[in-house]
């Protein structure tokens, strides 16, 4: 059986953080080549740059949560849209509002500098 668009963009997502990881760790071959990856006007790199970024900053790495839960948790508005090329692609999965109550991240959450990393619910 196939999988879904989502489950398959799940998937990929995990998939982007864990190279990320090994390219942090070991030096290995980031996700994307390097001139996309810093090219702040590439839309899909971006966007995911700073899903990771939001991430690991708040704290859902060390909580144990799963990189695909946290960017379903991370409305289509966040950061002016920046995921929205991602999603659209499939690098990353789309919003899912069951999964953001579950977790009690609240819209506008993981905007850079909203809220501090004591606020979190998951620690």
């Amino acid at each position: 059986m196939p999988l879904s668009k989502q489950e398959s963009a799940c998937i990929k997502a995990n998939e982007l953080e864990y190279k990320f990881l090994e390219h942090l760790k070991y030096h290995y071959q980031l996700p994307f080549p390097l001139e996309e990856w810093n090219d702040p006007k590439n839309k899909i790199t971006y966007g995911i740059r700073l899903a990771l970024g939001q991430y690991y900053q708040k704290g859902a790495c060390a909580a144990g949560m799963r990189f695909s839960d946290f960017v379903q948790c991370l409305s289509s508005d966040f950061c002016g849209g920046s995921l929205r090329a991602a999603r659209e692609l499939g690098y990353l999965p789309e919003y899912r509002r069951t999964l953001a109550k579950k977790y009690k991240i609240q819209r506008g959450y993981a905007n850079p500098s909203e809220y501090s990393r004591s606020s979190l619910v998951f620690e």
